[in-house]
């Protein structure tokens, strides 16, 4: 559903949208969603950014990035929780999302084997950016995954694999650094957490997987990955320690706003004409650029306190997916569930790291994530329950 959502013409959106919330309300969706803690969370912070909106820099501008926040990341969120009621429902949903990972490989594959950046730009707005497209990779293929590991059908769990596979190339074809530190920390949460055969075949998979990964990548990109380790690389590429430079720079202008303006920020959407004015104020040439940190973008447009409830949204949502986990992994009938929340967690570890170098505050990735979140840990407990009713029935 994510990569689909993505590619959806916004016109089209509205008329498929509209129909999911009335059913989501008619349906006792909205209901369902708010019987949980985490939920509230994602509704403070949309709340915030409405109080944010009187104290910003530049009203109209604004209201409009808030009024898109609540058209689409609110909105995703009773979507994705409250009209999933069922295990099997919620197996649905898993399979939108990782047949939303297989259309994205398969056309950045197909356009950027004719070489054509533009059009993956105009046709796929959100995610024409290589490093916005190695985070969107991150947060799908773990789901993916779990089709390969649950699935019975060879030919599906051969396709998945290949998805999966190619997947993870393209994210390390985009040359985003920081995407390769996203990976990273996902490989070392699989290590830690992982079940041991799974974490057996990550550490006979890496390895060949590295091996192989450095023989097909471009020099250019190798070169790119390099800097993060040898400052030596950065004198082939002077371009990366440029980007660097910049990116540093509006990471400390957005920690100084968020410092200058605590309460409300500078006005959600509005850190590019900041730093304008501040760049003018110290005489130097305006980036025009966003804070290239999710978590800094937050703070300094929306204040400190959006920041906060950001964290606990997602940090909630991160613990109903680990009691999920956790519930389901001493019983043998529950595998399905208990892989399906782990593949959740891997993916919230790596876009959420992702993200650290990106600036993807008012996306619709974030709710979606809590959104499934709940519908895994509401769907699940009701097979707890089920089973512990009726446990022949949950055996068979």
């Amino acid at each position: 559903m994510l990569g689909l959502f993505i590619k959806t013409p916004l016109f089209l959106l509205d008329v498929l949208g509209i129909p999911c919330v009335l059913l989501t309300l008619l349906s006792g969706g909205v209901r369902r969603t708010l019987l949980y803690r985490t939920s509230y969370y994602w509704l403070a912070l949309a709340a915030w950014m409405v109080l944010a909106i009187p104290f910003s820099s530049w009203r109209g501008g604004s209201f409009y990035v808030v009024l898109g926040y609540l058209r689409t990341s609110v909105v995703m969120l009773f979507v994705m929780s409250g009209m999933v009621m069922t295990w099997k429902e919620c197996v649905r949903l898993v399979w939108a999302v990782a047949l939303g990972g297989l259309a994205s490989v398969i056309t950045t594959s197909t356009l950027r084997a004719h070489n054509d950046a533009d059009r993956i730009a105009s046709l796929l707005p959100s995610i024409g950016n290589a490093n916005d497209l190695a985070a969107h990779l991150l947060l799908v293929l773990p789901f993916v995954c779990f089709i390969f590991l649950v699935s019975r059908n060879w030919i599906v769990r051969s396709s998945a694999l290949a998805v999966a596979l190619f997947g993870t190339y393209f994210v390390m074809g985009t040359g985003s650094r920081g995407a390769l530190v996203a990976v990273g920390v996902t490989i070392v949460y699989v290590l830690a957490q992982a079940p041991g055969r799974i974490r057996l075949a990550v550490l006979i998979v890496v390895p060949i997987g590295l091996v192989v990964v450095a023989a097909l990548l471009p020099r250019e990109v190798l070169i790119r990955y390099a800097t993060l380790v040898d400052s030596t690389a950065d004198a082939e590429d002077p371009g990366v320690q440029e980007s660097a430079d910049e990116r540093t720079y509006l990471l400390q202008t957005s920690a100084l706003f968020s410092l200058r303006h605590p309460l409300f920020g500078v006005g959600p959407g509005e850190f590019e004409d900041e730093e304008a004015t501040y760049a003018k104020e110290n005489r130097r040439h305006a980036s025009w650029l966003v804070p290239h940190n999710t978590y800094t973008q937050m703070s300094s447009e929306a204040g400190v306190p959006a920041l906060i409830l950001l964290v606990a949204a997602l940090a909630g949502s991160f613990k109903l997916l680990n009691t999920t986990y956790k519930q389901a992994r001493s019983r043998s009938e529950f595998e399905a569930i208990r892989i399906g929340a782990f593949c959740a967690m891997v993916a919230m570890v790596g876009f959420c790291t992702a993200v650290f170098f990106l600036s993807l505050a008012y996306h619709f990735y974030f709710s979606a994530i809590g959104g499934i979140a709940i519908a895994i840990h509401r769907a699940a407990q009701a097979e707890f329950h089920r089973a512990s009713s009726n446990p022949s029935a949950a055996r068979a």
